[in-house]
């Protein structure tokens, strides 16, 4: 028992070194909203997704939630098909989705 309570003296130890309190006496979840209030609107979505990967169990889920974006653009070496598709829809020669919906059947 007494071990027990000497780890969880040092896991507080631990988080007060790597996550200090602006004050003593404010609990973490405290300082965790003082820290999210000041926050730039542009880092929500990031700080977001980080914070929900922490409540998700679904180990996919995580995987998902701390993915980094896929910011390179698409290129006709990775899809050669992407020249074509693009001319085609600027002919008019694309379908929407209402119409293959409908020849699906799904509508």
């Amino acid at each position: 028992m007494e071990a027990a309570r000497e780890e969880a003296g040092d896991l507080e130890a631990d988080h007060e070194r790597t996550f200090p309190r602006a004050n003593p006496s404010m609990s973490y979840r405290a300082t965790l909203h003082r820290l999210v209030d000041s926050l730039s609107e542009r880092d929500l979505p990031t700080v977001g997704q980080v914070l929900a990967s922490f409540a998700t169990t679904d180990p996919v889920e995580r995987a998902l939630l701390l993915a980094p974006l896929d910011d390179e653009p698409d290129t006709d070496d990775e899809d050669h098909g992407l020249t074509e598709a693009r001319e085609e829809l600027a002919r008019g020669e694309g379908v929407s989705t209402e119409e293959l919906e409908r020849e699906l059947g799904i509508r």
